[in-house]
């Protein structure tokens, strides 16, 4: 990414964390999210994190994993889910040396995991692709805790 569209992409991160920490209408959220999650994930390719990403990943992680937890993160708002499974999943793997959670998000991570794989009304390859992706990285981070690894 060159210096310009990476100044561009930069100024974009703030406001599209506004909008998932703030709205609450699914045309807002859903495209605020996808759009951070191809910023993350490009930063997360070539190494090199956008400025203010880097500043609102804790914000981003919460919010987040609110949105996750009202969504169930199941089939009744499985686009929700699938975009908050994969920007969680992006936001562990660039704050891999950091603990993005505590242990109790990360509990009510593992049950929000547990339930959603549990969860027969699941058909959507796309949210089965998202859930297992996070799982991976869980497991890649040496998250240790009995509830996730089925007592």
């Amino acid at each position: 990414m060159d210096k310009e569209t990476r100044d561009l992409a930069d100024s974009f991160v703030p406001l599209l964390t506004d909008c998932v920490a703030h709205c609450s209408q699914n045309e807002v959220i859903l495209p605020a999210l996808r759009c951070l999650n191809l910023f993350l994930q490009r930063s997360s390719i070539i190494s090199d994190i956008l400025p203010s990403a880097s500043t609102s990943i804790p914000t981003l992680a919460k919010h987040t994993l609110e949105l996750l937890i009202n969504s169930g993160g199941t089939a009744s708002r499985h686009e929700v889910a699938q975009s908050c499974f994969k920007t969680l999943t992006l936001l562990m793997t660039i704050s891999i040396d950091t603990n993005l959670f505590e242990d109790k998000q990360m509990e009510v991570i593992v049950s929000i995991l547990h339930a959603a794989i549990l969860d027969t009304t699941l058909d959507q390859q796309q949210l089965c692709h998202a859930i297992f992706g996070f799982i991976k990285v869980i497991t890649a981070q040496k998250y240790k805790s009995a509830q996730f690894y089925g007592k």
